[in-house]
């Protein structure tokens, strides 16, 4: 029987309540933008979509089987988050167990993994999976350790397109696993498992390459980007907590190399990358995630240990506010900041759209608003892409109706 005493106690605690948690924010809260537009994609189930690998649909959709609410589309996230959350506890040997409690609970990029249905969650499963069987493949080189990294790392690709910096990272950390003939057969099974994207791409022009290389913002040197990311990582990583954190990760002797090139190594590549580009704050979700195991193993004693939980205790305040607020009910036009009004009264609002549009075909003039009328009314809104950018509405002519 599980006791106080035990190491995993908190963890496990840690684990059911956010879980309880997250169902419950996801009943009392509108979908957001994005979430309303992934949700779109769930009504045509493919092999790719026009900005994201469908990892993300496919999620939705066989939940979606089940009926058509905020809580049914948030489900499959929050049981990956608890997924990721026993993974990470794994990878960090069960060691200081405060310190991951409360990493978890002042990183947003990973508490918010879990009631908000992004593509950011099952690339943070999918990537500790990787990193958990990369470690048995590494130590026992059996074929169904090899077997489990190829699906990993496939699912990793279906999530997100950056999943290949953290293969490359993860083989880089392990060079001894070149000289083996199985790495080169799960490089053979990714490229099979990851075929049919491959084919909608080409089917497709390369759609989705395309706006990953021109559709997104001109990319030059502008100091203020580097400046957003650096100041931007600092609140994502626990405000007062980051720079400790890092420090620890750095100098820490007993730790994990391949969590340690995942976390710091992508911290550095995405600081490069910032001298071109403005850097998107979840760019960096899967660098968090390798660094509460991380900071786990590395803390060197109880009293170093202590300090990362005192500082990272603000930060886990904060979040804390930040999701009742975020659960509280408002009426239209009495939100305490803007911000809410994208997850607040959406039924409402769409009522009334509908409403005074009548007997006319309603469509919308940006794929945020499309999608967020095509949730909550009554039929299927197309999107003009007259005030956005193109999206996956470009790809649904004919598939809805």
């Amino acid at each position: 029987m599980l006791s106080k005493n035990d190491t995993n106690f908190h963890v496990i605690i840690l684990i059911l309540s956010l879980f309880v948690l997250n169902l419950l924010q996801a009943s009392l809260m509108d979908l957001s933008h994005d979430e309303a537009y992934y949700w779109i994609y769930s009504l045509a189930p493919d092999w790719g979509y026009y900005d994201h690998p469908p990892m993300v649909g496919w999620m939705i959709s066989l939940f979606g089987l089940l009926g058509k609410n905020e809580t049914l589309v948030r489900l499959p996230f929050a049981i990956m988050q608890a997924g990721t959350l026993a993974l990470l506890w794994d990878l960090a040997e069960k060691r200081s167990p405060w310190v991951f409690v409360f990493s978890v609970l002042s990183f947003p990029l990973i508490l918010g993994a879990g009631f908000l249905a992004l593509p950011d969650t099952p690339v943070l499963f999918f990537s500790a999976l990787f990193w958990w069987a990369s470690l048995r493949y590494l130590k026992f080189d059996r074929k169904k350790d090899a077997l489990l990294c190829a699906l990993a790392i496939t699912c990793m690709f279906y999530s997100k397109y950056h999943s290949i910096v953290i293969v490359v990272l993860s083989a880089l950390s392990m060079p001894e696993v070149f000289k083996r003939k199985s790495f080169y057969a799960i490089i053979g099974l990714c490229v099979l498992f990851y075929l049919p994207h491959v084919l909608w791409q080409y089917e497709h022009d390369f759609i989705s390459i395309v706006f990953h290389l021109t559709g997104r913002s001109e990319k030059h040197f502008d100091f203020s980007n580097i400046l957003n990311f650096l100041g931007g990582q600092v609140a994502l990583g626990g405000l007062l907590a980051f720079l400790p954190a890092i420090y620890f990760a750095i100098k820490g002797k007993n730790k994990s190399k391949l969590l340690f090139y995942n976390s710091i190594g992508f911290f550095v590549f995405i600081f490069f990358l910032s001298f071109r580009n403005k850097i998107e704050a979840n760019w960096t979700v899967t660098a968090f995630a390798a660094l509460i195991p991380l900071i786990c193993q590395a803390a060197p004693n109880q009293k170093s240990q202590r300090l990362l939980v005192i500082l990272l205790v603000p930060s886990a305040l904060l979040l804390f506010g930040v999701r009742v607020a975020l659960m509280l009910p408002y009426s239209e036009g009495e939100y305490p900041t803007p911000r809410l009004s994208e997850v607040k009264n959406w039924k409402q609002k769409s009522d009334e759209i509908f409403q005074a549009a009548g007997d006319y075909a309603l469509a919308a003039d940006t794929y945020q608003m499309a999608a967020k009328l095509s949730f909550y009314g009554k039929e299927f809104v197309p999107s003009l892409a007259l005030g956005s950018r193109k999206s996956q509405f470009s790809l649904m002519d004919g598939l809805i109706r």
